[in-house]
């Protein structure tokens, strides 16, 4: 079930693979409830891009972006997104 997310921070591509980034919120563990954020092409182990953050520490790399970084609407997804489906969730 994929949410929509008012209270997430911007989203801004991937500053690995410049692909789409994603955020889900954490279901179990300890870090239930918790916000993360991760490169729709997030996958280490079989050559896929290895952006994964926790909400605090994507913040931070928002703010390393300075005030010129494009949100996410002013790129052309057409060349960077990988499936399809809406821009929240939960895990």
């Amino acid at each position: 079930n994929q949410v929509a997310d008012p209270v997430a921070l911007p989203i801004v591509p991937c500053p690995d693979c410049g692909r789409r980034v994603v955020t889900f919120v954490a279901r179990t563990g300890q870090f239930e409830g918790e916000r993360f954020y991760k490169c729709r092409n997030h996958n280490p182990k079989k050559g896929g891009c290895d952006f994964y953050r926790w909400e605090e520490a994507y913040a931070e790399h928002l703010a390393s972006l300075g005030p010129t970084a494009p949100p996410l609407a002013q790129i052309n997804l057409g060349e960077n997104e990988v499936g399809g489906g809406g821009q929240g969730g939960q895990l």
